[in-house]
């Protein structure tokens, strides 16, 4: 990925069971697809939103991250535990900017 590309690339799209071993490897699965200088930034991000998904049950986890020049961006989603069909799914998103080289 060139500094010029601003086009997001899927780095991790994967989806995951609703169980605790799953925090651990969509960390080091997340960290490891992104630059460096963002690895540690983005493990924490994916492990905290991926332990609250596992935390409210119901079903699979659906992880998302894409990079671009600029910016990681996780998605972390799954159906929702109500049988409202307005609100059936739950999703977390952040971005995570990636410092410009010096």
């Amino acid at each position: 990925m060139t500094h010029t590309d601003m086009n997001p690339t899927v780095v991790v799209d994967r989806e995951l069971p609703a169980v605790v071993e799953s925090v651990p490897f969509a960390r080091d699965l997340a960290a490891g697809a992104v630059p460096g200088a963002v690895r540690n930034d983005v493990g924490r991000v994916v492990a905290g939103l991926v332990d609250e998904f596992v935390r409210k049950g119901c079903g699979p986890i659906e992880l998302m991250v894409t990079a671009d020049a600029a910016h990681v961006r996780v998605e972390v989603s799954r159906m929702a535990c109500s049988s409202d069909p307005e609100n059936d799914r739950d999703r977390a998103i952040a971005e995570i900017p990636i410092p410009a080289a010096t």
